[in-house]
């Protein structure tokens, strides 16, 4: 890519360049929150499964220098190195360990938020490929990355080029809250149609056996069939459009299906409990299982079903989280008729359409800003003629 601006070795730029602890403390059911890097997501920290600490270990941790202070940039170091770079916006009580980097801006050199932006830059992490250990487990090098060299403009540049990107940022997390908003909206529907019992015409509906009629009595195996997800080497995969469907999350595109939409996806190994609705054709990985039959169930019904059984607590491993589909056949569900079920899902469709908008809107606002970021941090398009997603709307 070449380059407008003076560059800068990223160490010259920061006071500080550490990683968090190189030690676990014990697991505590209440504490103080200590983050690896399988708890970073796009712009933050993910706390659903972040391990607890005590009081004690975690004052140590502080002086050891392992709390994330506000304006610091955090990398993912250790595994996906650089997937995910963000900026922490406030200082928390909470701890990080080792698989995470510390990056504390010299503010006097360096915009906080344009270190970050230009982190995430692809190039750049396609360049940190020289600087990596590791064929199991990549790590980043922290001696060696303090020398990499980044493009540096003066800092009202810097600003400019920050307030454009970061506009783009905070419409997708808006989007993105939004999102969060109506999916819930249609939880709490499921809720009180399907947990509460408060279905259309549940007045007038008898009870047998305190079941509504018409709902019947199916062991798990009979409401909907897992099936376990399908080996794929990060080396094998190769860009496309179908979602590579990991235990919690989509880990990447390839150009190769093994499932067609919809498809319901919950963890199998590592990460247990998070169920995702898939609406296009995926390769659920090994670490997943996916939905292969739903036995003439609506596919939104099964997909809260899964969300509300938490299947977290169905772990049968002694080391590795394992969700074991032996101990989930017999479990007895009370099924409403197909008919409720699908007056159901046609009456969360509007909603569904709503977030479709929503998520279409933020892909392309990512694809925009991915395509903006590198030409403007290395000066080969002029901050003067970008505006920011709200101008170009007014």
């Amino acid at each position: 890519m070449t380059n407008l601006f003076p560059n800068r070795k990223i160490g010259s730029l920061c006071s500080k360049i550490t990683d968090g602890a190189h030690h676990s403390p014990k697991g505590h059911t209440e504490g103080y929150p200590m983050f690896s890097v399988k708890d970073m997501e796009e712009n933050g920290f993910s706390y659903d499964n972040v391990k607890l600490i005590s009081e004690e270990d975690y004052q140590k941790l502080i002086k050891g220098g392992c709390r994330p202070e506000m304006d610091d940039v955090l990398i993912a170091k250790d595994g996906s190195y650089l997937k995910y770079v963000f900026r922490v916006k406030e200082t928390k009580e909470e701890v990080i360990l080792s698989s995470i980097a510390i990056l504390r801006p010299d503010k006097n050199k360096v915009v906080p938020s344009y270190l970050q932006h230009v982190l995430r830059a692809p190039y750049l992490r396609k360049h940190m490929s020289n600087f990596v250990t590791g064929s199991a487990l990549p790590r980043i090098i922290l001696a060696d990355f303090k020398k990499v060299e980044i493009p540096l403009p003066d800092k009202e540049t810097q600003l400019r080029i920050s307030r454009v990107l970061d506009s783009y940022d905070d419409l997708i997390d808006v989007n993105k809250r939004r999102i969060s908003i109506l999916e819930q909206l249609v939880e709490e529907q499921y809720k009180e149609w399907f947990v509460r019992k408060r279905f259309p015409g549940w007045e007038k509906t008898k009870n047998e056996q305190g079941i509504p009629f018409n709902w019947t009595i199916k062991r798990f195996d009979e409401f909907v069939t897992l099936k376990r997800g399908h080996d794929l080497p990060n080396d094998k995969m190769k860009d496309g459009k179908y979602p590579v469907v990991a235990s919690t999350s989509i880990k990447g595109f390839h150009n190769e299906f093994k499932a067609e939409p919809p498809i319901v996806v919950t963890g199998r190994s590592g990460t247990l409990g998070t169920v995702q609705y898939i609406e296009t054709r995926a390769w659920p990985l090994n670490t997943s299982l996916y939905s292969k039959d739903f036995h003439q169930n609506s596919p939104r019904y099964v997909y809260f079903v899964l969300k509300g059984l938490k299947l977290e607590n169905f772990n049968s491993g002694a080391g590795v989280p394992t969700l074991n589909r032996n101990h989930l056949a017999s479990l007895k569900l009370i099924v409403p008729p197909i008919a409720l079920q699908n007056q159901f899902e046609e009456s969360a469709r509007p909603i569904y359409n709503e977030i479709r908008v929503l998520e279409s809107t933020n892909e392309n606002l990512v694809k925009t800003k991915g395509l903006l970021l590198p030409r403007l941090i290395s000066g080969q398009l002029s901050i003067r003629h970008v505006k920011t997603p709200i101008q170009q709307v007014l």
